[in-house]
Protein backbone atom coordinates (compact mmCIF):
# COMPACT_ATOMS: atom_id res chain seq x y z
CA UNK A 1 0.00 0.00 0.00
CA UNK A 2 1.02 3.38 -1.10
CA UNK A 3 0.02 6.67 1.01
CA UNK A 4 -1.66 9.14 -1.45
CA UNK A 5 -2.40 13.04 -0.96
CA UNK A 6 -4.70 14.88 -3.39
CA UNK A 7 -5.39 18.53 -3.67
CA UNK A 8 -9.08 18.98 -4.37
CA UNK A 9 -10.60 22.44 -6.07
CA UNK A 10 -13.05 24.09 -7.80
CA UNK A 11 -14.76 28.02 -8.25
CA UNK A 12 -17.63 26.80 -10.47
CA UNK A 13 -21.75 25.91 -9.71
CA UNK A 14 -21.94 24.21 -5.55
CA UNK A 15 -18.37 24.14 -5.06
CA UNK A 16 -18.71 22.40 -1.65
CA UNK A 17 -21.31 19.80 -2.90
CA UNK A 18 -19.17 19.20 -6.04
CA UNK A 19 -15.87 18.28 -3.78
CA UNK A 20 -18.03 16.21 -2.37
CA UNK A 21 -18.97 13.96 -4.63
CA UNK A 22 -15.58 13.83 -5.76
CA UNK A 23 -14.71 12.65 -2.42
CA UNK A 24 -17.44 9.86 -2.38
CA UNK A 25 -16.14 9.02 -5.59
CA UNK A 26 -12.68 8.45 -4.71
CA UNK A 27 -13.95 6.83 -1.35
CA UNK A 28 -15.82 4.07 -3.26
CA UNK A 29 -12.57 3.24 -5.52
CA UNK A 30 -12.20 -0.53 -4.94
CA UNK A 31 -8.16 0.59 -4.55
CA UNK A 32 -8.85 3.18 -1.48
CA UNK A 33 -8.70 2.94 1.94
CA UNK A 34 -8.79 4.79 5.04
CA UNK A 35 -9.47 8.21 3.28
CA UNK A 36 -9.15 11.41 5.64
CA UNK A 37 -10.37 14.71 4.62
CA UNK A 38 -9.01 18.27 5.88
CA UNK A 39 -11.40 21.01 6.22
CA UNK A 40 -13.39 22.88 3.47
CA UNK A 41 -11.00 26.48 2.73
CA UNK A 42 -12.27 29.76 1.04
CA UNK A 43 -9.04 30.44 -1.11
CA UNK A 44 -8.51 33.58 -3.03
CA UNK A 45 -7.15 32.66 -6.82
CA UNK A 46 -3.45 32.59 -7.68
CA UNK A 47 -2.92 33.90 -11.10
CA UNK A 48 -3.98 36.55 -13.41
CA UNK A 49 -7.47 35.71 -14.24
CA UNK A 50 -10.09 37.87 -12.36
CA UNK A 51 -12.63 35.03 -10.74
CA UNK A 52 -14.24 33.75 -7.94
CA UNK A 53 -12.99 32.49 -5.00
CA UNK A 54 -12.07 28.50 -4.85
CA UNK A 55 -13.48 26.20 -2.23
CA UNK A 56 -10.09 23.88 -1.46
CA UNK A 57 -9.27 20.76 0.20
CA UNK A 58 -6.91 18.25 0.86
CA UNK A 59 -7.42 14.13 1.21
CA UNK A 60 -5.07 11.29 1.70
CA UNK A 61 -5.60 7.44 1.52
CA UNK A 62 -4.04 4.24 1.79
CA UNK A 63 -3.89 2.85 -2.29
CA UNK A 64 -3.24 -0.39 -3.66
CA UNK A 65 -3.18 1.06 -7.11
CA UNK A 66 -0.23 3.12 -8.97
CA UNK A 67 0.76 6.84 -8.98
CA UNK A 68 -0.49 6.74 -13.10
CA UNK A 69 -3.50 4.25 -12.47
CA UNK A 70 -4.79 6.65 -9.56
CA UNK A 71 -4.04 9.80 -11.72
CA UNK A 72 -6.67 8.18 -14.37
CA UNK A 73 -9.01 7.49 -11.68
CA UNK A 74 -9.33 10.59 -10.54
CA UNK A 75 -9.03 12.59 -14.22
CA UNK A 76 -12.15 10.18 -15.11
CA UNK A 77 -13.69 11.51 -11.62
CA UNK A 78 -13.14 14.96 -13.05
CA UNK A 79 -14.81 14.51 -16.31
CA UNK A 80 -17.63 12.38 -14.65
CA UNK A 81 -17.89 15.47 -12.95
CA UNK A 82 -17.74 17.85 -15.64
CA UNK A 83 -14.60 19.21 -16.06
CA UNK A 84 -13.32 20.54 -19.53
CA UNK A 85 -10.35 21.46 -20.94
CA UNK A 86 -9.58 24.94 -19.76
CA UNK A 87 -6.94 28.08 -19.60
CA UNK A 88 -4.26 27.90 -17.26
CA UNK A 89 -5.40 29.42 -14.07
CA UNK A 90 -9.31 29.35 -15.55
CA UNK A 91 -12.06 28.63 -13.49
CA UNK A 92 -13.21 25.00 -13.05
CA UNK A 93 -15.53 22.81 -11.83
CA UNK A 94 -13.24 20.34 -10.23
CA UNK A 95 -9.33 20.12 -9.68
CA UNK A 96 -8.21 16.72 -8.10
CA UNK A 97 -4.64 16.93 -7.92
CA UNK A 98 -2.04 13.90 -6.93
CA UNK A 99 -0.13 16.22 -4.38
CA UNK A 100 2.15 13.17 -3.06
CA UNK A 101 2.39 9.47 -4.28
CA UNK A 102 4.34 8.21 -0.81
CA UNK A 103 7.81 9.10 -1.24
CA UNK A 104 8.10 8.38 -5.04
CA UNK A 105 9.02 10.61 -8.07
CA UNK A 106 7.32 10.76 -11.06
CA UNK A 107 8.17 13.16 -13.77
CA UNK A 108 6.68 12.64 -17.11
CA UNK A 109 4.49 15.08 -19.60
CA UNK A 110 1.26 13.54 -17.79
CA UNK A 111 2.31 13.11 -14.45
CA UNK A 112 4.17 15.08 -11.82
CA UNK A 113 4.73 14.20 -8.61
CA UNK A 114 5.59 15.12 -5.85
CA UNK A 115 3.77 18.21 -7.42
CA UNK A 116 5.97 20.45 -8.08
CA UNK A 117 4.24 24.03 -6.57
CA UNK A 118 2.80 22.39 -3.55
CA UNK A 119 4.71 24.39 -1.35
CA UNK A 120 4.31 27.19 -2.98
CA UNK A 121 0.58 27.78 -2.40
CA UNK A 122 -1.33 28.28 0.61
CA UNK A 123 -4.33 26.54 -0.71
CA UNK A 124 -2.27 23.59 -1.01
CA UNK A 125 -0.43 23.58 2.52
CA UNK A 126 -3.39 25.01 5.03
CA UNK A 127 -5.73 21.95 4.39
CA UNK A 128 -2.44 19.57 4.56
CA UNK A 129 -1.60 20.77 7.38
CA UNK A 130 -4.97 19.81 8.97
CA UNK A 131 -4.21 15.82 7.98
CA UNK A 132 -0.99 16.17 9.00
CA UNK A 133 2.32 17.64 10.91
CA UNK A 134 4.90 16.54 9.07
CA UNK A 135 5.78 14.90 5.39
CA UNK A 136 8.65 12.61 4.06
CA UNK A 137 9.16 14.97 0.56
CA UNK A 138 11.08 13.23 -2.10
CA UNK A 139 14.19 15.40 -3.51
CA UNK A 140 13.14 14.94 -7.45
CA UNK A 141 16.34 13.84 -7.83
CA UNK A 142 15.45 10.87 -6.08
CA UNK A 143 18.12 10.78 -3.52
CA UNK A 144 16.75 11.85 -0.41
CA UNK A 145 13.98 12.41 1.73
CA UNK A 146 13.10 16.08 3.09
CA UNK A 147 11.25 15.92 6.61
CA UNK A 148 8.71 18.87 6.27
CA UNK A 149 7.54 20.37 9.28
CA UNK A 150 4.23 22.22 8.00
CA UNK A 151 2.89 23.92 10.77
CA UNK A 152 6.45 25.59 10.43
CA UNK A 153 6.29 26.19 6.99
CA UNK A 154 2.89 27.69 7.06
CA UNK A 155 4.56 30.04 10.03
CA UNK A 156 7.60 31.21 7.68
CA UNK A 157 5.27 31.37 4.11
CA UNK A 158 6.27 34.67 2.10
CA UNK A 159 3.07 34.37 0.24
CA UNK A 160 4.23 35.61 -2.88
CA UNK A 161 0.69 35.57 -4.54
CA UNK A 162 -0.98 37.28 -1.04
CA UNK A 163 -3.55 34.45 -1.18
CA UNK A 164 -6.11 34.90 1.34
CA UNK A 165 -7.70 31.50 3.09
CA UNK A 166 -10.35 31.29 5.17
CA UNK A 167 -12.23 28.54 7.19
CA UNK A 168 -15.25 27.15 5.26
CA UNK A 169 -16.82 23.88 7.18
CA UNK A 170 -15.51 21.38 9.22
CA UNK A 171 -14.57 17.86 7.52
CA UNK A 172 -17.54 16.76 5.75
CA UNK A 173 -18.75 13.07 6.17
CA UNK A 174 -18.69 11.36 3.29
Amino acid sequence: MKKAFVGLGGNIGDSCSILGQALKHIEQLSGVFELKVSSFYLTTPVGPILQDHFVNAVCCFDTAYSATDLLTYLQNIEKLLGKVDKPKNAPRIIDLDLLFFDTEVHVTPRLQVPHPRWKERLFVLTPLADLVDELDVPSLDKKELVRVNLPQLLREFPNMHQETVSFLQEKIAI
